[in-house]
């Protein structure tokens, strides 16, 4: 939308325009105003405009400041925004299935800004527009400040439209060197951040923080980034990997000193924990909502048998002891040990289950 400023802001473009919204012929010394004029009730027309109430000096009245929103709804170039907005957002759920927009177009959580929303919420988007009404003030020149607040806003919706719909934005396996390089050339590398975290990386460790941090101030590039979270991820996956087989071994400690257990009190176990792992190992008992459950505290963040619901000093023994063999067939992470733990709760139960199989038959044959 081209604005003309300099008709729409003319004082006697303004007075012509009034003489001919009243059919009335223009004064000689304004006929010189009537394209100026004819512009002015065009807008008018539109609906985005209005002439000021005031003449002397040419302001708006406060129930006009009160109307700005309404006009400025009319803008020309919202229809088109919201129409690019709307296929921006069709073809991000054809070809994107995870979380990809901010739900009131911010940049909070490292998402995009919703086309759709920043469309239809434009000509309420006007960061000049004054808090509170002065009179003899807000002019026809404050007027198309906000109108080309709304303009700006309207031009930055199709611009993210087209980033959207750009073959292979939203696509993972889609080069990132290539996106950035078309956010740089399009002067939006803070949209970077977003598409990186939507699309390729839902997690980054503080360090692929940092170095995000330097793609988006240009001083690293795609390619080199790609390259610099795989060598941090497989550290980190080697890390966690040691990690896990060292909570294997404890298990594995934990399990060997209960099995020799010649009791199941709670503070005998406990006694034999301690002297044989150290102080940090213990049953205790937890009081909950659901009742109280036993469990092993152990030198890691670990509870042992935190979700099993256990009461009996019995069954948390032998559900160590199915928890150890199982984590010798699980992968060494976290999934690996809920695996285990599931497997543990199964024989637990199977346990009980082949015991009440046993009393009932004893029970029929006697």
């Amino acid at each position: 939308m081209h604005l003309n400023r300099e008709y729409l802001c003319c004082a006697d473009a303004q007075q012509a325009a009034r003489h001919l919204a009243q059919s009335q012929p223009l004064p000689h010394d304004l006929s010189s105003h009537r394209d100026a004029a004819e512009y002015i009730l065009s807008a008018i027309a539109e609906g985005w405009f209005m002439l000021p109430y005031w003449r002397e000096p040419a302001s708006y009245s406060r129930e006009q400041f009160g109307e700005i929103h309404h006009h400025l709804q009319h803008h020309p170039g919202l229809p088109a925004a919201i129409k690019a907005a709307e296929a921006a957002v069709n073809h991000a759920k054809e070809v994107f299935k995870g979380p990809l927009f901010e739900l009131f177009g911010s940049y909070r959580n490292n998402r995009l800004p919703d086309p759709l929303v920043m469309a239809k919420n434009a000509h309420q988007s006007c960061p000049r527009k004054p808090l509170d009404f002065s009179a003899w003030v807000f002019t026809a020149q404050e007027f198309c400040d906000l109108v080309d607040d709304v303009s700006a806003r309207c031009q930055h919706v199709h611009q993210l439209a087209d980033v959207i719909t750009w073959p292979g934005m939203l696509d993972e396996a889609a080069c990132l060197g290539g996106k950035v390089d078309r956010l740089r050339a399009i002067g939006r590398p803070d949209w970077i951040t977003p598409i990186v975290k939507s699309v390729h990386y839902s997690y980054l460790s503080s360090s692929c923080d940092a170095e995000l941090k330097r793609l988006v101030a240009g001083f690293s590039d795609g390619r080199a980034f790609v390259e610099f979270v795989a060598r941090d991820r497989q550290a980190r996956d080697s890390e966690n990997q040691a990690n896990w087989r060292a909570t294997k071994a404890m298990i594995r400690n934990v399990a060997a000193v209960l099995a020799d257990a010649k009791s199941y009190h709670q503070a005998v176990l406990t006694k034999l924990l301690r002297r044989d792992l150290g102080r940090h190992f213990c049953v205790k008992t937890v009081h909950g909502l659901e009742g109280t459950r036993l469990v092993i505290t152990t030198d890691t963040h670990l509870e042992l048998g935190d979700n099993a619901k256990i009461t009996a000093p019995f069954d948390l023994v032998n559900w160590v002891l199915a928890l150890d063999d199982a984590m010798a067939k699980q992968a060494d992470d976290v999934f690996g040990y809920w695996e285990a733990c599931k497997a543990a709760d199964a024989a637990l139960a199977a346990m009980y289950a082949a015991e009440t199989v046993h009393d009932m038959a004893v029970s029929a044959s006697s």
